[in-house]
């Protein structure tokens, strides 16, 4: 054989294979995802707190049943751990996830509204400043919920379950 004909090595069975096709990367988590799920894990914790104020306060006389007082911190706190699974798979990017944080929000929202209206009309100050602490963080993460890099983010999750359900 002469040196000007050099064979070229056969390429192997792994590199006749054809490439694999490109597995969808998730998107990386955007800011407006992250402050998202901060406000709802807040809030979460303002939940439990109050739920821990209503406990501390059993023995006070009120004219509500006992069972009524009791059922009312438990149920503070389920809706509270509610909000910690609702915002650690919205960190995930749980596409359902959207629709718990806007029910959350607007539900707190309309319950601010009842502060910030009432309040003055009292001279009750602390009631307002509650009403703005339940307003301001609900329309933050209401906003942010809708923002278009949240909705891409949370795109991903509904793709990634449309593919699964074609099969």
């Amino acid at each position: 054989m002469s040196a000007a004909k050099k064979k070229t090595p056969r390429p192997s069975a792994a590199d006749r294979t054809p490439a694999a096709p490109a597995v969808p990367q998730a998107p990386a988590r955007p800011w407006t995802v992250s402050v998202t799920v901060v406000l709802v894990l807040l809030e979460a914790l303002a939940v439990w707190v109050v739920a821990a104020l209503q406990l501390a306060d059993l023995g006070s006389p009120s004219p509500i049943t006992m069972a009524g007082r009791i059922f009312l911190p438990v149920l503070m706190v389920a809706a509270g751990a509610w909000q910690v699974m609702v915002g650690l798979k919205h960190r995930a990017g749980r596409a359902w996830t959207r629709a718990a944080v806007v029910v959350w929000q607007l539900f707190q929202i309309i319950l601010s509204i009842q502060y910030l209206v009432s309040a003055p009309q009292y001279g009750d100050w602390l009631g307002f400043a509650v009403g703005l602490g339940l307003f301001i963080p609900g329309a933050v993460a209401l906003v942010l919920v809708f923002s278009p890099t949240t909705r891409l983010f949370l795109e991903a999750d509904d793709q990634a379950s449309a593919r699964a359900r074609r099969g």
